[in-house]
């Protein structure tokens, strides 16, 4: 196209200068359409580049929504209402249910007696910064509320805690959930010898079943010893409570 112009201005006295700018411009008319047909590309190109991003963004909420607290983030092998494994497999664990038929006395009562022998009523807030974590459930099973809770602390005469317990109860119409914690010693009620190794992530615990509707588990975890017991909550239900502590 250029050569045509030139041959057309070769016939007609043209000053050179008005020459050169038509020329230019012709030349900035090609440079522009060929940007034009790149653009679908560069959208195409930007477009791949925003879904790209879309997924980075997107995916690790995807994850998350099915991580605990779902199905797919807990179990491997689900129990079915009205059924107990002796096995269940976690994505992030493996538990072995004891089956108990009688449950144990307790370790032996610490001898608190004696002079200068304090005892303190402490509230649960308390207890959670002597603890220096959150103590309660961020899970519950339908229906159950906290019925009962309390805190309390044995100190030495010169002050040393002795024996520490904070126990949450928690009920709905038809089952229980009761929580103890203690950082002096595990609260023991079974014997966990007996059981077969469990854990969740890299924590190790013992879980069981007593008298065909009672769960239990005990474990340390974060410096403090942790006793659950539920009644007359499904094996899901248990699982998902105890699997929280560990989220």
């Amino acid at each position: 196209m250029p050569n045509l112009y030139k041959q057309a201005f070769d016939k007609v006295e043209v000053p050179t200068e008005l020459i050169s700018k038509t020329l230019h411009r012709t030349n900035q008319a090609r440079s522009d359409l060929k940007k034009t047909r790149r653009a679908p590309r560069v959208a195409i190109f930007g477009a791949l580049a925003a879904a790209c991003i879309a997924i980075a963004v997107i995916l690790p909420i995807m994850l998350r929504s099915i991580a605990p607290g779902s199905d797919l983030g807990i179990f491997i092998t689900k129990p079915e209402a009205g059924t107990h494994l002796e096995h269940v497999e976690l994505v992030n664990g493996y538990l072995a249910f004891t089956q108990e038929t009688e449950s144990l006395e307790g370790p032996p009562p610490l001898k608190l007696g004696g002079p200068g022998i304090r005892f303190e009523e402490w509230t649960p807030e308390r207890y959670e910064e002597y603890l220096g974590f959150r103590a309660s459930p961020a899970y519950l099973p339908d229906g159950m509320f906290l019925a009962e809770e309390s805190a309390i602390v044995y100190r030495s005469a010169e002050g040393d805690i002795l024996m520490d317990s904070l126990t949450m109860l928690y009920k709905s119409d038809v089952s229980s959930l009761e929580i103890s914690i203690s950082k002096v010693r595990l609260p023991q009620r079974y014997d966990d010898e007996r059981a077969e190794d469990s854990h969740i992530g890299e924590h190790s615990l013992a879980v069981g079943i007593f008298d065909a509707g009672t769960y239990w588990a005990q474990f340390m975890l974060g410096g403090a010893g942790f006793y659950i017991e539920a009644v007359g909550v499904t094996q899901e239900e248990f699982i998902r409570t105890l699997h929280i502590f560990f989220e």
